[in-house]
């Protein structure tokens, strides 16, 4: 839009000039636009010569208009050529598929390492703290390290004192470490 402006005001100024542009522009032949203007001549001369400058004020003002100054929306036609872009390169090789990190392989509870833990329990001391001699009951729960978690002495005829040996010597059982909940186990004891 500038330019179209700037365009304006140059050919007003040109075509008030008249006999200005005999002496400074006229008196040699030239081109505008392919055409050869300005030979001799007075009034028309400069005319010609004035046709000329237009038309490559035109041209100007078509091939360097900046982008967006108007408000018209642009074209394939606004926009200048260029030489064509460089052939693409050889295409890129495609990535590797995402891989995780390996799955731990998941380690289950070893039941018979357990059972093997708490039948290796000894108890005999127990009944010097007033545990009966005969079969008792408790549950053990191993926690996911392979120690034991909790104990839990079935009473039925225990003092504290008892209970509390009892309980104190199955919690030093210990079996293989393990993926998953805490597992309890129920186990059955003897007393002599």
């Amino acid at each position: 839009m500038k330019r179209l402006l700037s365009l304006a005001v140059a050919v007003a100024c040109l075509s008030g000039c008249g006999s200005t542009l005999q002496g400074a522009h006229v008196s040699a032949a030239h081109e505008h636009g392919g055409a050869t203007y300005g030979q001799e001549g007075g009034r028309g001369a400069a005319l010609a010569n004035l046709a000329g400058a237009i038309a490559d004020l035109v041209a100007l003002a078509s091939d360097g208009d900046e982008q967006g100054t108007d408000d018209r929306p642009r074209t394939d036609a606004d926009v200048p050529m260029f030489s064509p872009s460089p052939p693409p390169g050889p295409p890129l090789p495609p990535l590797p598929p995402h891989q995780d990190a390996p799955a731990k392989a998941r380690v289950p509870f070893d039941q018979a390492g357990a059972r093997a833990a708490l039948d290796a329990v000894d108890l005999s001391s127990c009944v010097s703290q007033g545990a009966p001699v005969g079969y008792g009951h408790a549950q053990v729960t191993f926690g996911i390290d392979g120690a034991v978690a909790q104990v839990v002495v079935d009473g039925g005829g225990l003092s504290r004192e008892a209970a509390e040996c009892v309980r104190s010597a199955f919690a030093d059982a210990e079996t293989a470490p393990f993926d998953g909940p805490p597992v309890a186990v129920r186990t059955t004891y003897y007393l002599r």
